[in-house]
């Protein structure tokens, strides 16, 4: 009997379906692709399997298996049910689903209805998106990923063409979450029309540049530390990079250059309301004179025997006997003192 099963289970064939070849696998992890299809296959066998039985299977940590089956959750793979099983998502079921609706509700407008404004610029950038990132073909999950854009993110058209824009150029057009978290980043720093979205796109690429610039400098990789100096710079102290790079030949002067060392630098000047180079460059000059001038102040007022040893004799006491002997002639007591070696047997 065992047996039978172990051939029935080698022999047999799992099917996966096309979307999520297409539209969900190339932005999930290897484990999550993994855990994926072995699913697919116990389910199909009505096995039953666990976090440990994947993780065993892959050799890999439980908490490793358990991300792999978060990212299929947020991309809407699988489901888990109130009492805390996981279902496996019917996608060509969501996909026809979203089809019919789509149609039907352009169906249900009267002929003779006029589209609204608002509604024809949604369309023509769904066709355009269509057209320009999936090759005349997207699936459902994007038209409905383009109405929450517009309608729970408040994104205009051009911001939302140009977020379909980036994610393609990154490569990250495998799965809805990888666009929903770029898109939660552009809602955090308040962006809703192109205007806000270039400002804050040049605003990222001067934090690139000034990065890779000081990267050369240094001759080094920057990494997630540096940026985060870099962002206080630019951002709260709003200094261009040639305040950032007089910041570090200052710092080069004295010792090895680095983030930190140039940031006590860069927010004294900001405390002292210096805004240009010229200005820092004045104020580090009266810095070096003051510096000079106090170490000419203390050198003068140290006296010559400062660094000679002295010796404390506070609260030492001495008898008469021996303060006399302060009082004879060096020479009579050094001649005493002859005479008793002499006298000694």
């Amino acid at each position: 009997m065992h047996l039978e099963e172990k051939k029935n289970l080698l022999l047999s064939d799992t099917t996966i379906p096309d979307l999520f070849i297409s539209e969900y696998m190339t932005g999930l992890s290897s484990c999550a692709v993994s855990s994926y299809l072995y699913l697919l296959m116990a389910f199909k066998n009505q096995k039953s399997v666990t976090e440990k039985d994947l993780a065993a299977r892959f050799s890999v940590p439980v908490d490793e298996v358990k991300g792999a089956l978060a990212e299929l959750a947020l991309s809407g793979v699988i489901e888990w049910s109130d009492k805390g099983s996981l279902l496996l998502v019917d996608l060509k079921t969501i996909e026809i689903d979203g089809y019919i609706r789509l149609r039907t509700d352009k169906n249900l407008l009267p002929e003779a209805a006029s589209i609204s404004p608002e509604d024809e610029r949604r369309d023509n950038l769904a066709k355009s998106i269509e057209k320009t990132f999936f090759h005349g073909s997207m699936a459902y999950k994007w038209y409905r990923e383009l109405d929450i854009l517009m309608d729970d993110f408040k994104f205009e058209p051009q911001v939302v063409y140009k977020l379909f824009q980036v994610c393609n150029d990154r490569r990250q057009l495998g799965t809805v979450t990888q666009m929903k978290a770029l898109a939660l980043v552009w809602q955090s720093k308040g962006i809703a029309n192109l205007e806000q979205l270039s400002e804050y796109m040049a605003h990222e690429e001067d934090v690139a540049q000034t990065m890779r610039k000081l990267g050369r400098r240094l001759h080094r990789k920057m990494v997630q530390y540096d940026e985060d100096y870099i962002r206080v710079w630019i951002e709260k102290l709003g200094y261009p990079f040639e305040m950032i790079e007089f910041a570090m030949k200052t710092v080069w002067n004295y010792t090895e250059p680095s983030t930190s060392k140039a940031d006590a630098y860069l927010k004294s000047w900001y405390a002292s309301g210096i805004k240009s180079l010229a200005e820092a460059q004045v104020f580090e000059q009266e810095q070096a004179k003051k510096n000079k001038m106090a170490y000419q102040r203390d050198k003068v007022q140290k006296q010559p025997g400062d660094n000679a040893v002295k010796q404390n004799f506070t609260g030492v006491q001495y008898d008469d006997e021996f303060l006399k002997t302060l009082e004879v002639d060096p020479d009579d007591y050094l001649k005493k003192l002859q005479q008793r070696k002499e006298n000694k047997p």
